[in-house]
């Protein structure tokens, strides 16, 4: 994917989100679709920065939200739950979802806890594979992923059986853009555009676009009215009385219902509380 393949943003476009930019408080927070983030998250997208996950959830909603195809993402922590023989457990199975009338499900993952790559599931091919710019030969996810379908299957009756794939993805040229091109695999996935055609030289460029596309398709989060929580894709829950419950390890605020826990659960010191993410 090179600049040609993007959708072109003009130069006022770009002042407009700088501009919006620079008017955030360090605790002011931004809503894109139904991700949360904050100015600090914004900030890894500067210069050689590791980019977080809540701009890897947050940019990957705006793809999905933003295409012709249908697209679901699956939040990162799935695969850390996978990873920790959580595979099984229907909190997290989207039973209500119909992944059979998408064309992709995505999900970033976290390799070895220090390197990004992007889940690929081609709903139509039934396939299933790792965009990695960096490869581990880490094929762990994807059997973990085969499990959590086949599990999923036996409640939902769909897409039980998948078939490997090979993505070859272009190979990083630093120690910090994994997530970037993690990101640029995943609109190229989108937009069917071949993974080789990416360029690993508009990494510099791509941050600064992913920047400027989050802060103009946002709105900032009014603590009066709003219920978006800080785990990615927050389900936006309703009701007179909403549960809440803070991370005692990242300290984001949680909804009880999208973290899987009773309403009236509430975290203390001889229960700490770590959220899906930690």
């Amino acid at each position: 994917m090179n600049t040609d393949t993007l959708q072109q943003l003009t130069t006022d476009q770009y002042k407009n989100a700088a501009q919006q930019l620079a008017q955030l408080a360090a605790d002011d927070k931004l809503v894109v679709v139904s991700c949360t983030l904050s100015n600090a998250d914004l900030m890894t997208l500067d210069g050689v920065s590791w980019v977080n996950d809540s701009v890897m959830h947050s940019y990957l909603a705006l793809l999905s939200r933003l295409s012709s195809n249908r697209v679901f993402v699956l939040p990162s922590f799935l695969a850390v739950r996978w990873q920790n023989s959580n595979i099984s457990d229907s909190s997290w199975n989207y039973d209500k979802v119909a992944f059979s009338d998408c064309k992709w499900l995505l999900m970033p993952v976290h390799l070895r806890s220090s390197h990004w790559a992007l889940l690929i599931a081609d709903i139509t091919a039934r396939t299933i594979g790792l965009a990695d710019s960096m490869p581990l030969c880490d094929t762990a996810v994807i059997e973990h992923f085969k499990q959590y379908m086949s599990a999923r299957a036996a409640i939902t009756g769909e897409l039980a059986s998948w078939t490997d794939r090979d993505y070859s993805a272009v190979e990083q040229q630093d120690g910090s853009s994994c997530g970037v091109l993690a990101l640029m695999a995943a609109e190229a996935v989108i937009n069917d555009v071949p993974l080789n055609v990416i360029d690993a030289t508009i990494v510099t460029f791509y941050r600064q676009y992913i920047e400027a596309r989050l802060i103009l398709n946002s709105r900032r989060y009014d603590n009066a009215t709003d219920a978006v929580c800080d785990l990615p894709f927050c389900s936006r829950p309703s009701g007179k009385k909403i549960a809440w419950t803070q991370c005692d390890r990242c300290n984001r605020w949680c909804h009880n219902v999208c973290v899987g826990r009773p309403s009236s659960c509430t975290a203390d010191k001889n229960n700490p509380f770590l959220c899906s993410i930690c």
